[in-house]
């Protein structure tokens, strides 16, 4: 069929079996539907999609929430994010309370090694410094607090941890209470030469990832 008399032309039948064209028993008119309904626990929904360029997703995903809050819906109506924006809060959430559980527990277990809280305590307070630290360094670069970022901030706060370890370890074995100030002073001096190599050896290893260098890079300085 290629033309509205061709339609009406169709013919039909009656329950009594009589015959007639479609065009002498119904009328037509042109009108505009959608084309397909998609629903959701039977309720019906609209999917607005868009691929994000230029800027990470976390920023666009703050902007779109900004958006929807000034945004007034019909009665019935509610707007639903989904996919990636649902994911990235549930990742970012489980990093910070693995973040939390970390320190926790390397608190537990520095006591237990030190025989000491407050030996423990003062050992986490490197934690502060390595996390302003990290925020610094992703301020200055222009970087996001994205997933990889929080992976290096957990890997900084164990390494920062360690380097206490070896560095009271050594303390406590090369230092005595009847040292002179002198003594004292190069023990600890010594003690600290263990950390500067621990610490080059982590920067060297960390640096190319840290810069977004090789194949890859664009993801790791940019995902979420």
């Amino acid at each position: 069929m290629n033309s509205t008399a061709q339609l009406e032309a169709v013919p039909v039948s009656s329950a009594a079996g009589d015959m007639h064209l479609l065009g002498e028993v119904a009328s037509w008119k042109r009108i505009s539907i959608p084309a397909e309904y998609d629903r959701l626990n039977q309720q019906r929904y609209i999917t607005i999609t868009a691929n994000v360029q230029g800027e990470d997703p976390g920023s666009v995903f703050k902007k779109v929430n900004r958006i929807i809050s000034n945004t007034t819906l019909p009665k019935g109506s509610r707007l639903l994010l989904r996919g990636q924006p649902e994911l990235l809060t549930q990742t970012l959430g489980s990093l910070q309370f693995g973040l939390l559980i970390a320190i926790v527990v390397i608190f537990l277990l520095m006591t237990v090694f030190f025989q000491s809280f407050r030996v423990a305590a003062i050992a986490l307070s490197v934690i502060p410094a390595v996390i302003a630290g990290a925020l610094f360094l992703l301020f200055i670069t222009g970087n996001t607090m994205n997933i990889q970022s929080y992976m290096g901030a957990i890997m900084a706060i164990g390494v920062a941890i360690a380097n206490v370890v070896l560095f009271v370890t050594n303390a406590n074995r090369d230092v005595a209470p009847e040292m002179l100030l002198q003594q004292l002073i190069s023990a600890l001096r010594k003690a600290a030469c263990v950390l500067s190599m621990t610490s080059l050896a982590m920067i060297a290893g960390m640096t190319p990832m840290a810069l977004g260098m090789g194949e890859g890079a664009t993801k790791r300085r940019h995902s979420v």
